[in-house]
């Protein structure tokens, strides 16, 4: 999370637990990826409360910048790419997957880019004001507020996409989440959306347990 290293550890274990759930819940082989979300957001929410004591210490720069890129490597390239991908291989409707895979494809270029970019520029994060800074996140990349409104559009389209209330409520949520990250924390958004985005993945056993009952999607 975005305010000290016992919340970020403290909200990854907690996914961690929710994790092991879905992926009970995940009954078929095109649920599994879904499933995962939980899993994923707990790796990213741990690594960032390793980063947290790596910036407190001051002493290891080298620990700082490697878990500085796995966290972002999960918040600038795989989330924009993961998301449309799990819910193109979850859902069952063939009229959605069209316009799923097209997104999916507008995640993979974005991700690409914000990859190359990492590479190419690098990455680092410092502690102000009680939040973690990470430097060069989507809104130092160049394309400024278009690159915000590409990723969101492969993040959290999707949800909108399948045509389920549920998804449609998450997806909301999400759009929510950002908008108030944005607001309220700009300088600090790829910390502070993401720990939203996190908590919010707990409604992953939720739609798995109610698709294995009533399977529509």
């Amino acid at each position: 999370m975005c305010f000290s290293a016992a919340a970020s550890f403290t909200t990854g274990a907690a996914l961690s637990a929710i994790a092991v759930v879905a992926q009970r819940e995940a009954r078929a082989p095109h649920q599994r990826v879904f499933a995962s979300i939980p899993a994923l957001f707990a790796v990213q929410q741990l690594a960032e409360g390793a980063l947290w004591l790596a910036l407190n210490a001051g002493t290891n720069s080298t620990a700082a910048s490697i878990f500085t890129y796995v966290y972002l490597s999960f918040a600038l390239v795989i989330w924009p790419t993961y998301g449309p991908l799990s819910i193109l291989l979850f859902t069952q409707g063939k009229r959605a997957k069209k316009t799923l895979l097209a997104l999916l494809l507008l995640g993979i270029a974005i991700s690409t880019y914000l990859l190359v970019h990492m590479i190419l520029f690098g990455a680092e994060a410092r502690i102000e004001q009680h939040h973690i800074t990470y430097l060069h996140t989507v809104t130092d990349f160049g394309l400024g507020p278009w690159l915000i409104v590409i990723y969101g559009l492969a993040a959290v389209l999707p949800f909108f996409v399948i045509g389920d209330l549920v998804f449609s409520i998450y997806g909301f949520l999400l759009l929510l989440a950002a908008a108030i990250s944005a607001f309220v924390w700009y300088k600090w958004f790829a910390s502070v959306w993401c720990f939203f985005a996190a908590i919010l993945s707990l409604g992953v056993v939720f739609v798995l347990h109610r698709e294995n009952r009533t399977p529509s999607l």
